[in-house]
């Protein structure tokens, strides 16, 4: 395991949707495509123990990438950001005393880094509710992963039912995805427009996604 620093500065939140870090705080991990989020979600359903996991996702998914000291999330900013520069986003691992500064700014609950090393070390084996919350929108993961007794089975492939979609529901499927929504799948587009949504509503909702998209790639242009 590598030597964890004693001392860590407090991490600064992320800007999300443009707005400044002083109204609202979001994880300063980048986010991940369906097929990374899909990976780690069966990488860590390997993983029998809570502490396990924890350590899993405090050595490999706690890296954060700095441009003037603030995050960047998006993953087409990161892959369109400068290699070299003073603008190139700057690695910046988070150790358990950062995390714990994260979670209190995100919660407003106190978190002590020793809290964590006790989850991490197989020492507290029933965090709170709020905490798991908390770490779970840290690490950009579903809560129930860090339930080690909700079985593999709850956890569908993302992709699972898109050849079933119809054109128009793919496209805003595919757009969702897109604009960062990761988390939708498309059974759950399927259910959620069957029998509810005529043409002309889906095709609303379809111009809603595409303006959010254009607008998210013309400010990726200009960054």
């Amino acid at each position: 395991m590598a030597q964890e620093p004693a001392d860590q500065p407090e991490p600064p939140p992320a800007v999300v949707d443009g707005e400044p870090p002083s109204h609202r705080v979001g994880s300063p991990i980048p986010m991940r495509g369906q097929k990374e989020q899909y990976e780690l979600t069966l990488k860590l359903l390997e993983l029998p123990t809570l502490a396990e996991r924890v350590t899993h996702l405090l050595e490999h998914e706690s890296i954060a990438y700095l441009v003037d000291k603030v995050p960047v999330v998006e993953p087409a900013a990161l892959e369109n950001a400068p290699k070299r520069g003073p603008k190139r986003p700057k690695p910046k691992r988070f150790w358990a005393p950062g995390i714990a500064i994260w979670l209190e700014s995100a919660t407003g609950e106190s978190v002590s880094k020793e809290g964590l090393y006790r989850i991490r070390d197989g020492k507290s084996l029933r965090p709170r509710g709020q905490l798991i919350n908390g770490l779970a929108d840290f690490w950009r993961i579903d809560p129930r992963l860090l339930d080690t007794t909700i079985p593999a089975s709850h956890f569908e492939d993302p992709e699972a039912g898109i050849d079933e979609l119809t054109p128009l529901d793919r496209r805003m499927y595919e757009l969702m995805n897109d604009i960062g929504l990761h988390s939708v799948n498309p059974r759950e587009i399927q259910q959620s427009l069957l029998g509810s949504s005529t043409e002309a509503d889906k095709r609303l909702l379809l111009g809603m996604l595409e303006g959010i998209a254009q607008h998210q790639h013309a400010a990726d242009d200009k960054s």
